[in-house]
């Protein structure tokens, strides 16, 4: 028995197996199309987090990547030297945006190079 609509719940599908893989196959594509669009969309758009920034960590490494700053709250965040650190000012708020990162065992436990710094406010003083 046929719902109107032409689409039937009983009665078996009058697709080929061949049309069924294509379709298969389509809904794949677009299923891997909009997985790869979210993740380049997140990895553009990137993640902010506002610190309070309180100076570089002079007791660090060196790194080769950077800068190793602190903030409050604590961030492992390196500052790329391509940055310009004379421009941070201690006490200030600024938003870091630094690459989201994907994976097991990421989360909250690595070094976070900033790619982007935009000042926030600044107390006066």
């Amino acid at each position: 028995m046929a719902i109107s609509g032409g689409v039937s719940l009983t009665e078996p599908s009058s697709r080929t197996p061949a049309e069924d893989q294509r379709i298969s196959v389509r809904n794949l594509s677009i299923g891997a199309a909009c997985l790869f669009a979210l993740g380049t969309w997140s990895w553009i758009a990137g993640k902010d987090v506002r610190v309070i920034y309180r100076g570089p960590n002079t007791g660090a490494a060196v790194l080769q990547e950077g800068v190793l700053v602190r903030t409050e709250p604590d961030v492992l965040a390196i500052v790329p030297r391509s940055i310009d650190l004379n421009s941070l000012k201690p006490g200030c708020r600024y938003d870091f945006n630094y690459a989201p990162q994907f994976g097991r065992g990421t989360r909250d436990y690595g070094f976070r190079v900033v790619r982007r710094v935009t000042p926030v406010d600044c107390p006066p003083g």
